[in-house]
Formats: C-alpha cells, sequence, structure tokens
C-alpha cells in the first residue's frame, strides 16, 4: 500500500512538531516493511538531504508543482496514494481524495493570539477550514486525549472517528558534551519558546516568590528561542528588573542538542508549566535524564505525567512556588520522581506509535 503524507515541512522547524515528524518517519522506516511512503512537499530538498542521511528506503519525498497552490492544485498531479495522511494544521480545500487521515496536534490558535479584527478573521476562516477538513476526513488522529476532547468539543465530531495516537519520546542522540559558560550549581530548567501558552512570565513570578522566601542559591535557567521586542518578553524582562533577580533569571536563547544535554544532566529540577500543549516533549525528555518534573495539573501534561511529577495550577504562582520549594527540600520525593519518571517515559515509544498508525492505515483503507 502506497501511503501519502501532506506536509509543509520545513528543516528550520527545530521545534516539537518539526522533531516529531522527523521520528515519525523514521519510525515508519523501521517498523513498517509492508507500506511505501511518499512526503508530498512544496520543496522536496530539504527533506531529501535528511532521507538520505538517515537511510530511510521506504520512504520518498515528492515536490509538488503549483506554487502556493501546491496543496490545492499541484496534489492532482502528484503521484497517486492509496491513503493520504494530512499532516496537520489544514489539509487542501480542493483536493480531496477518498482515503484520508488528519493529523492534529491542538488547537492553541482558539486560545491565544491578538484580538485584532484581522486576528479574529483569521480564528473563523481557520475553524471553517477545521470544521471541512473534519467533516471530510476517514479518520481523524489526535495525538492526546485532551486534543481529541476539544475536537469533539469544537466541532461535534463523533468520538469514535477519532483516534488518539501518542507520539514516542523524542530523546537526544548521544552527542558529546557540550558547554555552557557560567552554569550555575544548583538551577531549575525550563526548555522551550517564550510566549504567553508557555507561561513563563508565571514560572519568573513564582522563582522570584521561592526566592525571596529561600536562600537556597538555586537559579532559574531559560532555555529557547525568544522575541526581545515583543510584548510578551517585555513584561518579563521588565518584572525581572523591577524585582532585582537579574542574576538569578538565566536565558540562554536557542542552544545545540550537545548544550542542551549538558543542562538535562546538571538541572536540579525541570518546570513547564504551558497553560496548552497537544502533547509535552520537553518534559518526556527531562524525565528520560531523570530530572523530578513540575507541571501543569491540566490538559495533555497531566495525562502524559501522570502521578510521575508534581501537578500545579499553571496559574497559581503561590502553587507553583511551593511545588519549588518542595524540590529542593524533600529530595526523598524528588527520588521517587526520579524513578517514576524513567519509567514513565519508557511507555512512549515510536515503535507503539509506528504500529499503531500503520493499523490505522490498514482500517482506513477499507471503509
Amino acid at each position: 500500500m502506497r501511503i501519502g503524507i501532506v506536509t509543509s515541512y520545513h528543516h528550520k522547524n527545530k521545534s516539537g512538531l518539526g522533531r516529531f515528524f522527523l521520528e515519525l518517519l523514521k519510525a515508519f522506516g523501521e517498523f513498517d516493511e509492508k507500506n511505501q511512503y511518499l512526503i508530498y512537499v512544496r520543496d522536496s530538498n530539504d527533506i531529501n538531504i535528511i532521507l538520505n542521511h538517515l537511510k530511510i528506503k521506504n520512504v520518498k519525498a515528492v515536490k509538488v508543482g503549483g506554487g502556493f497552490l501546491w496543496k490545492e492544485i499541484g496534489l492532482y498531479f502528484a503521484p497517486k496514494s492509496d491513503v493520504y495522511l494530512f499532516n496537520g494544521p489544514f489539509a487542501s480545500f480542493c483536493f480531496n481524495p477518498d482515503k484520508s487521515i488528519v493529523l492534529v496536534y491542538d488547537f492553541a490558535y482558539k486560545y491565544f493570539g491578538k484580538k485584532k479584527l484581522f486576528s479574529i478573521i483569521k480564528k473563523k476562516i481557520s475553524d471553517l477550514l477545521s470544521a471541512l477538513m473534519f467533516k471530510r476526513a476517514s479518520k481523524i488522529v489526535a495525538i492526546s486525549n485532551k486534543t481529541k476532547k476539544e475536537i469533539i468539543k469544537f466541532f461535534s465530531v463523533e468520538s469514535n472517528k477519532i483516534e488518539v495516537i501518542y507520539p514516542g519520546a523524542i530523546l537526544l542522540e548521544d552527542v558529546s558534551d557540550g558547554e555552557f559558560l557560567n552554569c550555575p550549581k544548583k538551577f531549575f530548567l525550563y526548555v522551550g519558546a517564550i510566549k504567553e501558552r508557555k507561561n513563563v512570565l508565571n514560572l519568573v513570578k513564582a522563582y522570584e516568590l521561592f526566592y525571596r522566601s529561600v536562600d537556597s542559591g538555586y537559579k532559574l535557567v531559560i532555555t529557547g528561542n525568544f522575541n526581545k521586542e515583543s510584548s510578551y518578553c517585555k513584561e518579563i524582562f521588565d518584572f525581572i528588573s523591577e524585582k532585582g533577580i537579574q542574576d538569578c533569571v538565566i536565558f540562554t536563547g536557542h542552544v545545540s542538542d550537545n548544550t542542551l544535554k549538558v543542562l538535562y544532566k546538571r538541572a536540579s529540577v525541570f518546570i513547564f508549566i504551558s497553560l496548552l500543549e497537544g502533547f509535552g516533549f520537553t518534559v518526556l525528555e527531562a524525565m528520560n535524564y531523570g530530572l523530578p518534573v513540575i507541571t501543569s495539573n491540566r490538559g495533555s501534561l497531566a495525562e502524559i505525567v501522570d502521578d510521575a511529577a508534581l501537578l500545579v495550577d499553571p496559574k497559581n504562582t503561590a502553587q507553583i512556588s511551593s511545588a519549588m520549594e518542595k524540590s529542593v527540600v524533600d529530595s526523598a520525593l524528588m527520588n521517587d520522581l526520579s524513578s517514576r519518571g524513567r519509567v514513565q517515559v519508557s511507555k512512549f515509544t515510536w515503535e507503539i506509535t509506528a504500529i499503531r498508525f500503520v493499523n490505522l492505515f490498514d482500517q482506513t483503507k477499507k471503509l
């Protein structure tokens, strides 16, 4: 059977979703010997280089013509597949194959964004395209139960049309140790973009409460891309300056995998209190290194960590601060969470993910 995957993947996407897509392709290459995969992209150069490097034999990139209308017109003239998997966020408006699956991550656009007219119109269009996509699809894949519930809530899709398939854990390769100058001896670690839904401002506010109440020497290291000119980042930096904790909160910006590995190894506690996540790859990544985790008590994060982390209300800075304090005084609890985390991360494997997708492809072709 030929499986066609329609994606806007670009090699510059180093985020969790970019890595997720590549790990999924690798899993298809390793655990599926019966099917052939065509990756439909507007520009095949980037992904062909990666596929050749990874030596994936049953996955091939197909460059689709049509310019910016490649999904609408170009797919009609591309080599055909038996089942199509649309790798979000939206399928094609015009191209509507008989057998198709839509992969859905989250609905961040419905919760965050500017309240200006253009943004409101953009959200309405996104809703219309999503509704059409879900109606046409033979099956829908959600990467967590939280996402499945939101598909049902927002678009009234029948539950039996939606399959929950968890991604595997995205783990750093065994790279050589990198360097991180001025790495503190004791620190809380956050890894992710710095934007509103990641809740970094509340993290900094909670740390400031912790810093004032516990003279422990722990610092806060924030790793990830950010735009200094954004209003949200300015609010964070203004708060840090106002409270005089510039020497205690360290922003690394984007770092290499080598350096990230060192940070995971040296950190005391991993803290990730995002307001909305489709899954939460960095939490599992931290658990794999044995880091105790503090994370949100809502949505997919609570679903994924189960009982292997300290759960907090992401909007309650006092509660977050209390969890941070507990993490530095209760070594028995932290050792227990570290052990539970390693067990928890072992439940999310790419073999399981690939097998479940392959089974779904078979089911979809028979519909």
